[in-house]
């Protein structure tokens, strides 16, 4: 099922998120407000394949280890932005 919700639907809060299930190995609660970076990890080789996770919960696309990664946070491996259709 779903385990997290976006608190507010902007792209200003991209590590604000609301629990909706408990997830294993972490010691939040269902209602829980926290704050994360996520990560979606795809094999470059399986990216057509998976489909495209909601891009206003995902900032940027980096290429690390021959896996493409969607993730909520800027970093120096940041190959292309997920809010912009140039280029």
């Amino acid at each position: 099922g779903i385990l997290l919700r976006r608190r507010y639907n902007d792209y200003t809060h991209t590590t604000d998120f609301t629990v909706l299930n408990p997830i294993e190995g972490q010691e939040w609660a269902a209602g829980d407000n926290i704050q994360v970076s996520l990560t979606v990890k795809v094999p470059a080789c399986r990216w057509h394949k998976k489909g495209v996770p909601y891009l206003d919960t995902f900032y940027s696309l980096h290429l690390t280890d021959g896996n493409l990664e969607l993730r909520n946070t800027e970093g120096d491996t940041s190959i292309a932005t997920c809010r912009s259709t140039e280029g």
